[in-house]
């Protein structure tokens, strides 16, 4: 949770130690999910595509998150965007507000994030 705890006091912050260091596995250990959709595993199936096209690291896992980093420059970062839209929309409904505010943003920082609520 990254907004302020009750009270103005810092959030909690939540660091778990997984027993893999495959974190296709966490991901299904953590249960992450959509609101309704997509399951783990659809996760695990569009992250790893992902994977072969552009290269990244995942940093942070929850029940309703994946982050990470890129390796290196983007080879299309306009489809990327639409892509990312297209599986996880908040980031654009809820975050960039546009498709092309989130190609932007991904060039400009190569931080990957999809969140589902």
């Amino acid at each position: 949770n990254q907004s302020s705890g009750e009270g103005g006091t810092p959030p909690k912050l939540n660091v778990v130690a997984m027993p893999t260091p495959d974190w296709y596995a966490s991901i299904e250990l953590v249960a992450t999910t959509g609101n309704p959709s997509p399951s783990s595993k659809e996760i695990v199936t569009w992250f790893r595509a992902l994977e072969r096209e552009q290269p990244f690291t995942i940093t942070d896992i929850g029940r309703d998150h994946v982050g990470g980093r890129f390796f290196g420059a983007l080879k299309d970062a306009g489809a990327l965007a639409r892509r990312f839209n297209d599986f996880c929309p908040d980031i654009v409904r809820q975050g960039t507000r546009s498709v092309r505010n989130l190609e932007i943003e991904l060039r400009e920082s190569q931080y990957l994030y999809c969140w589902w609520d």
